[in-house]
């Protein structure tokens, strides 16, 4: 019997590859990075649900993998790419370029979450 394959779990690996291989890039520069792969999980998991009840999981991985390009190719030299940093760019990205119209409350509420289960899974280490 076959394994039986999601299709969230599939592309929120995906996308986390990608992202992954975008921020090894970025530490080969003066850019320093601090960010857990947990807290990544956790922040593409908590879009993919927000996308999810939008109806707009079809541009997730497009938007992720842009909103990540977009907050890497903005840093400049001697920067920090850390869990702040990128919450910042996330809600900044996810207001100018999404694909439907996003209440800034709504995304607002996203972040916050994100942040709090960032920084409970922090504390449980």
């Amino acid at each position: 019997m076959g394994k039986v394959l999601y299709f969230k779990d599939y592309i929120l690996k995906k996308t986390l590859n990608k992202i992954k291989e975008m921020i090894y890039e970025v530490n080969d520069t003066d850019i320093t990075v601090f960010l857990l792969e947990e807290d990544l999980k956790i922040i593409l998991d908590e879009f993919y649900n927000y996308y999810e009840k939008k109806k707009i999981v079809f541009s997730y991985y497009e938007s992720m993998t842009n909103h990540f390009a977009d907050i890497l190719d903005s840093m400049e030299e001697d920067d920090e790419l850390n869990l702040f940093y990128l919450l910042k760019g996330l809600s900044l990205y996810e207001l100018l370029e999404s694909n439907i119209e996003v209440v800034p409350s709504e995304t607002k509420k996203v972040i916050n979450k994100i942040y709090y289960k960032c920084m409970r899974s922090d504390d449980d280490e």
